[in-house]
């Protein structure tokens, strides 16, 4: 469960905000039980966010163990975004490429976020004022 208020949706330890012009992804089967998706302003990228709970698993670990059967484009990097810490990486498969970024929120959970990029390039992606958005609008609260 998530709380939504002042525009943006908080779990235990941070909050985050879907960039405005995005689409809310309403098919279950896309969402996360536990997480939000949308898609950017052109409905070619599906941006998610959600919680994952992870025994035992620092957040590199975690991507590692997640991606361990896909390519890696760029390994696990560590890094903090607006006072949470974590990891994030890009891989994928033969049509496809993802950024997937992981912060620890405590000592079983962790926010996820992630953009599949479909065949697109996701370093072409991630230099777009959309991604720098999504990603900016993660917070530790």
């Amino acid at each position: 469960m998530m709380l939504y208020k002042q525009g943006r949706f908080w779990v235990e330890g941070a909050s985050f905000q879907i960039p405005e012009g995005f689409y809310i992804e309403t098919d279950p089967d896309v969402n996360y039980e536990r997480g939000l998706a949308a898609w950017d302003p052109t409905r070619t990228h599906l941006y998610l966010w959600a919680i994952s709970e992870e025994e035992e698993e620092g957040t590199k670990e975690a991507l590692e163990e997640m991606t361990k059967e896909l390519k890696t484009l760029s390994p696990p990097a560590p890094f903090t975004l607006n006072g949470l810490p974590g990891h994030w990486m890009t891989y994928g498969g033969k049509t496809f490429q993802n950024y997937e970024a992981r912060f620890a929120l405590n000592d079983e959970e962790q926010l996820v976020f992630i953009v599949e990029g479909g065949d697109n390039d996701i370093s072409k992606i991630m230099e777009s004022p959309e991604f720098r958005s999504a990603l900016e609008g993660i917070r530790a609260d």
